[in-house]
């Protein structure tokens, strides 16, 4: 009894101490899960902190862009003016600062408050200017007040999210140091609980060795792993004994429950996939929670590497080649040299692609990566690559081949490689397109051979189709233009023809009648020196005569001879002003003859339009010399007729003085007053036939004038008829459509 009294002391003080340390273990384990919770709250409240003021801070970049196109193009401002209720404005009253006690964060705040509120101050100026319509100076404020506030104001917002970082950084630090030093308490506690019951096992041992072997092989059984013992408790006997093997018997329940606890474990896990299921740990006490709480501490590290490896491939999965990872301890360093290896492989083969990608976009077909460089599946992508350079290079050489053979004039080029697919359609693209443009580009050189040998009345009859259309009416509209126009020139030709043979007669003629004009002046010219000196020497006889009158009387007889002589002398005067007054008459109507040869040969030069222009020059000076001509000629008929008159007069007096010279014989000084009258009208008479001759001279130059005016029209038009003829001969090369 003494000894059952005293190995239940030994096992109750050995339970009591263990028990203490349970309770200090559990009180340990309960503090430091509830101190944990409260740095993982910590922490989820900075991350979550951070996250909003960067929410803030995008708002912000958005709302100075909408303010930059309200003011700038005319936009509408939908963001908000007030700062209480801008998203900033928002957060700092609600109730996440007030959460986060940080004087450095109460710092930064205040500075924010400062900026923010007087950008949105500034910000409502620059609406209402640019509302008014004072653009310039709403431009101004925006530039030099509201853009570097609102600058300022994000700086310092990125300053609270710094901040906040910076908060989080120092509290999972915090949180690593606690998670070590709890281990290394909870480590210290379960080796103390484990030397404990080694020292209450040796104790029990030595009371009760032989009881104790049959425990001892129960557990030999439990140890090798055949949980499948006897566990009735019916014989146990009610003592130490007895406690320990109930005790050995419910720590082999308790084994079974951690053995169907792990398998089942083991199957959520690896069977159905619930990574997220983990031991229930309020099922155990003590160690056995503690080693429940290890396993899932255990699962939980591992998840989380696992996690960070899925992670970076996720970022891998996106097109980030070059993950951060942190680097895991231990043999766990073979998950960062995998996923490296992963990602130097997708790199390279990246860089393999953008380098052929760039040489496709240059051009350059000819281009491979090395396949030598990989392995497996990455050999067979870079293969599969060069084999895809190879099937695009080799139809694409072909054609750039092709057309630098049309590019040459060999348009009967064809492609004949065999391809699929696209390529294949490519290729009897570009034949029929070739063998479209041929057959075009012949019918095409066959209207232009027939244009150059002057063939007009060909046409294009096919139908060309699509952008091809134009052309064949083009050619179409060309040749009948040409045949219209080519009629016309044939026509005009025709026209221009018949005129200038009929200017060239009419120059002729006039050429003609000029020659004779100037024939006529000429002998009127000689007519007048003829009358002039008759006149010249009537004058000077008339002087004499006087002269005699006045010495003698007896010579009256003498002068009445003279008198004779002069009435025959006027006669001859009268005479020789008619024969001058027919002269005139003559060329009177040679200068209308040539003024209406002038202007026939006007209306002629008109109608042979732009080659009669030089022709209608000569027909107007011509027309204007033939004017003049006949002004010279109206001019010397009036004196010519005056001339006449004062002939007249001069024949009526002498004759009278003949008839009465034999009456007033007597009267010398009345026949030498007679006499000096009419020594005073030869005078005149001598007078007036030089401006007659002065006249006649000038018409004479006149009628040289016309004479070689017509010799040049005549020449002009019988080039004119030479160039028609040419004409005529040049559009008759054409074969010309019936009109």
């Amino acid at each position: 009894m003494a000894m059952k009294l005293k190995l239940r002391t030994k096992i109750v003080g050995g339970l009591f101490s263990i028990f203490v340390l349970a309770i200090i273990l559990g009180a340990f384990n309960s503090y430091t899960a509830t101190h944990l919770k409260n740095l993982f709250d910590t922490l989820a409240l900075y991350s979550y902190a951070n996250d909003s003021v960067v929410s803030v801070v995008e708002a912000h970049h958005t709302w100075r862009f909408q303010l930059l196109s309200s003011v700038l193009h005319g936009e509408e401002f939908t963001a908000s003016l007030d700062p209480e209720t801008c998203s900033y404005g928002v957060w700092r009253n609600g109730e996440m600062p007030s959460r986060i006690k940080d004087a450095e964060l109460d710092s930064l705040m205040s500075i924010v408050d400062e900026a923010h509120h007087y950008m949105h101050v500034q910000a409502q100026s620059v609406i209402a200017l640019a509302k008014e319509g004072k653009q310039e100076e709403a431009e101004e404020m925006l530039y030099h007040d509201v853009l570097p506030a609102a600058e300022q104001s994000i700086t310092n917002i990125s300053n609270l999210s710094r901040r906040f970082l910076t908060l989080r950084d120092e509290k999972s630090k915090e949180l690593e140091t606690y998670t070590a030093e709890s281990k290394i308490i909870t480590l210290i506690l379960c080796a103390a609980v484990a030397v404990i019951f080694v020292l209450m096992s040796v104790l029990i041992t030595r009371a009760i060795l032989k009881p104790v072997k049959r425990l001892v092989a129960l557990v030999s059984d439990v140890s090798a792993g055949n949980i499948n013992v006897n566990t009735d408790s019916k014989g146990i006997v009610d003592d130490e004994i007895g406690t320990l093997t109930a005790d050995i018997y419910a720590l082999i329940d308790i084994i079974r429950m951690i053995t169907a606890d792990m398998h089942r474990f083991a199957e959520e896990i690896g069977v159905n996939g619930d990574i997220e299921y983990r031991l229930d740990t309020e099922k155990y006490a003590g160690a056995y929670k503690e080693m429940a709480e290890g396993i899932n501490g255990s699962i939980n590290s591992i998840l989380g590497d696992f996690m960070k490896c899925m992670i970076a491939l996720g970022d891998i999965g996106r097109g980030n080649f070059s993950p951060e990872m942190e680097t895991l301890p231990g043999k766990k360093i073979i998950l960062n040299q995998t996923l490296d290896g992963v990602s130097e492989k997708l790199t390279a083969i990246n860089a393999e692609i953008i380098s052929l990608a760039e040489n496709v976009a240059r051009g350059n077909l000819d281009s491979y990566a090395d396949e030598s460089k990989y392995e497996g599946g990455w050999a067979e992508i870079i293969r599969s690559m060069n084999h895809l350079m190879t099937a695009v290079a080799e139809p694409m050489n072909e054609i750039a081949q092709s057309l630098t053979e049309m590019s040459n004039g060999n348009l009967v080029v064809q492609i004949e490689g065999e391809y699929e697919g696209t390529f294949d359609k490519v290729k009897r693209a570009f034949n029929h397109s070739n063998d479209t443009i041929t057959s075009y580009m012949g019918e095409v050189g066959e209207m232009l051979f027939a244009l150059s040998k002057g063939d007009l009345t060909q046409s294009i009859q096919r139908e060309f189709i699509g952008g091809y259309g134009p052309i064949k009416e083009a050619i179409n509209t060309i040749v009948s233009s040409l045949n219209e126009t080519m009629h016309e020139i044939m026509s005009a030709s025709e026209h221009v023809l018949a005129g200038a043979s009929q200017i060239s007669k009419s120059a002729m003629d006039l050429a003609e009648g000029a020659s004779e004009q100037a024939s006529a002046v000429e002998e009127l010219t000689a007519s007048l020196e003829i009358i002039n000196e008759k006149t010249r020497a009537n004058a000077q006889n008339a002087e004499s005569a006087n002269a005699i009158a006045e010495k003698s009387r007896d010579n009256v007889q003498a002068g009445g001879e003279q008198m004779k002589s002069a009435v025959s002398a006027m006669e001859g005067i009268k005479t020789s002003a008619s024969n001058i007054a027919n002269i005139i008459k003559v060329i009177s109507d040679i200068a209308f003859q040539t003024n209406l040869l002038a202007l026939n040969a006007a209306v002629e030069a008109a109608r042979a339009g732009e080659y009669g222009k030089g022709f209608a020059v000569v027909a107007a000076e011509v027309r204007t010399l033939a004017g003049r001509s006949q002004d010279s000629v109206t001019e010397t008929t009036a004196q010519v007729e005056d001339s006449n008159g004062k002939a007249d007069n001069g024949m009526t007096a002498v004759t009278k003085t003949a008839e009465a010279m034999e009456v007033i014989a007597g009267d010398v000084h009345h026949v030498s007053d007679m006499l000096s009258d009419i020594a005073k009208v030869s005078r005149d008479q001598a007078d007036s036939i030089g401006q007659i001759n002065t006249g006649i001279n000038e018409i004479s130059k006149v009628v040289q004038s016309n004479s070689a005016a017509s010799e040049e029209c005549a020449s002009a038009a019988e080039e004119l008829n030479s160039q028609a003829e040419m004409l005529k001969s040049r559009v008759a090369f054409f074969r010309l459509k019936n009109a």
